[in-house]
């Protein structure tokens, strides 16, 4: 064999050297760079800080959410009477919705006697679900051109 049939090897890990060539005749077979121990770690601290920072920022939505229940159901009883004093909404449409709110507020009754004065998540996963769906139906029946 002579010199010019095989390629000298270089150092993977030198930053110049991204590919390692072994040998001319066997074709162009290359090998990825190795990761250095360094770089591995940094990868891995990245993602671990990205996690933590993701829990972080998710557990004050939790601790709200109460707040947000009770937020909501102030809101939509404003919507409810503010309807009402426009005549936007007539008297049927307006005790419909206010059935509505009373059945989530005895449901919410219900779901905190259950755990001792507590919402679980699944409690309050419902609990918004339907007051997304009596929101429609407030806004639904303010703009249906009734009028009282």
């Amino acid at each position: 064999m002579t010199a010019g049939d095989h390629e000298i090897l270089r150092d993977s890990r030198h930053p110049e050297n991204g590919w390692v060539q072994n040998n001319k005749q066997a074709g162009s077979k290359r090998q990825p760079r190795r990761e250095n121990h360094k770089e591995t770690m940094m990868n891995w601290t990245g993602r671990l800080t990205a996690v933590v920072l993701f829990g972080a920022l998710a557990l004050p939505a939790v601790a709200q959410s109460n707040q947000e229940i009770n937020a909501r159901k102030e809101n939509q009883q404003d919507r409810i009477a503010q309807g009402v004093k426009s005549g936007e909404l007539t008297a049927g449409e307006t005790a419909h919705l206010e059935r509505g709110e009373a059945h989530i507020n005895r449901q919410e009754a219900r779901m905190r006697a259950n755990d001792n004065g507590h919402l679980t998540q699944a409690d309050r996963t419902k609990i918004n679900k339907e007051q997304n769906h009596m929101s429609r139906e407030i806004y639904r029946d303010k703009h249906n051109n009734r009028k009282q």
